[in-house]
């Protein structure tokens, strides 16, 4: 803060109390009486004077006041509760975002899924955005997509798919690969071992009458 004190010069006070000292009394009062409108003039400055002096001295003192005076004990916490009470807005990217038209997949072997990348460290786990027709997906390990997918893993360079028949290997570069399960293979070996086991004339059984 900026020094507002007045600093007046210890010699010049010197002098002038030394020229008061020589002064007599005897002597100032004919001059006053035949002086008497510069008298009043004088004595009138010199109360300006001395107003002023006290005018800024006060002002001084009650900045300084006002400066080491503590804040109200509840002012911080009224800002905290202001500032806590407002809504906080946090922006997140969407999980499931629809692009232009494009036909959806009716076989998700077909190869309309596609994995567009990887985001590693998501909140502990990697998450990946795979595309299905013309719907976008960011989903991490247990989440499921559409046509009961769900995801099992997600590698830095491939994700891992769980369907009813089988996984799904989806790779960089459009990249598919299908591993059936036991049962979905034995379902197809059973149906093809059934229809190799059908006599060839029993299709035409009851035409020749």
């Amino acid at each position: 803060m900026a020094d507002n004190r007045i600093k007046i010069d210890k010699e010049t006070i010197k002098q002038f109390w030394a020229r008061l000292n020589e002064i007599k009394v005897e002597d100032i009062v004919p001059y006053i009486k035949q002086n008497k409108r510069q008298s009043l003039l004088a004595g009138g400055a010199l109360l300006v004077l001395i107003g002023l002096v006290l005018l800024i001295k006060w002002n001084v003192a009650f900045f300084n006041s006002q400066a080491d005076r503590p804040a109200p004990a509840g002012a911080g916490l009224n800002q905290a509760g202001s500032a806590a009470s407002q809504p906080t807005t946090t922006l997140l990217p969407e999980t499931k975002r629809t692009m232009e038209e494009r036909p959806q997949p009716r076989d998700p072997f077909s190869g309309s899924l596609q994995l567009k990348g990887v985001i590693t460290g998501g909140g502990g786990d990697n998450l990946a955005i795979i595309e299905a027709g013309n719907v976008s997906y960011i989903v991490g390990p247990g989440q499921e997509l559409a046509g009961g997918l769900v995801v099992k893993e997600v590698n830095n360079n491939s994700v891992v798919l769980q369907a009813a028949s089988g996984k799904i290997y989806l790779e960089f570069n459009g990249r598919v690969k299908r591993e059936a399960s036991p049962a979905a293979a034995k379902q197809d070996k059973q149906a093809a071992g059934a229809a190799a086991a059908q006599p060839a004339g029993s299709q035409n059984k009851g035409g020749d009458n």
